[in-house]
């Protein structure tokens, strides 16, 4: 393969690498997470409700957490 080959083939393969490199990151999904001390509260709730709360991609790790996130969402509610 001839040097000027060589080169084009090496910049056509970076450039696959970084497009998908790029389309990966736009496809990155973020996920709730709910604490296991948190978890049997959170069992608790009605599937609407858990569901609202999973939907926003929250992290609740306390108590006060999973309360702040119900206080937003009786707020949007009004």
């Amino acid at each position: 393969m001839a040097e000027r080959e060589k080169i084009y083939v090496k910049s056509q393969f970076s450039r696959i690498i970084r497009s998908s490199a790029a389309h990966y990151k736009k496809e990155v999904m973020t996920m709730s997470y709910i604490a296991p001390a948190v978890q049997a509260k959170f069992e608790t709730l009605s599937i609407d409700l858990k569901n609202e709360i999973l939907e926003r991609n929250v992290q609740i790790n306390t108590i006060y957490d999973l309360i702040r996130i119900l206080e937003e969402i009786v707020d949007e509610g009004k």
